[in-house]
């Protein structure tokens, strides 16, 4: 086991009338399985190696590595591995990423709106 450290910090100062200032941060132990992969997608749905059902309740991170193409990301309900009748989750532009909380008990999938960009990827299953 072992500690994830997070931290997330938000600011601006002409956004709105006042200025934003959220500062988060949170120690999460982790069991010990941890991954840590790049995976390039595609128009054809796959799924994200390593974020299969029956993982567990997880902490996941992802980043859209591209300059240009988005990659969406699908939970693949049925799964059948494409994202045909399953629910889209995020959008990732270029360069965005996301870190969020899964329960882990459906796969995820990724399919690019073109060409092959590659999506960076860290799964830390929480103890």
């Amino acid at each position: 086991m072992g500690t994830l450290k997070t931290k997330v910090i938000i600011t601006n100062s002409d956004l709105l009338s006042d200025s934003i200032g959220l500062n988060v941060s949170k120690d999460i132990t982790i069991a010990g399985n941890v991954k840590i992969r790049k995976v390039t997608t595609s128009t054809a749905a796959a799924d994200i190696p390593g974020l299969v059902d029956d993982v567990g309740r997880s902490m996941v991170f992802l980043k859209n590595t591209d300059t240009a193409i988005d990659i969406k990301i699908y939970t693949d309900a049925d799964n059948d591995g494409d994202a045909d009748g399953d629910s889209q989750i995020m959008d990732i532009k270029p360069g965005e990423w996301a870190f969020f909380p899964w329960a882990g008990i459906q796969p995820l999938i990724a399919v690019s709106d073109s060409g092959t960009p590659v999506l960076e990827y860290a799964c830390f299953t929480i103890a």
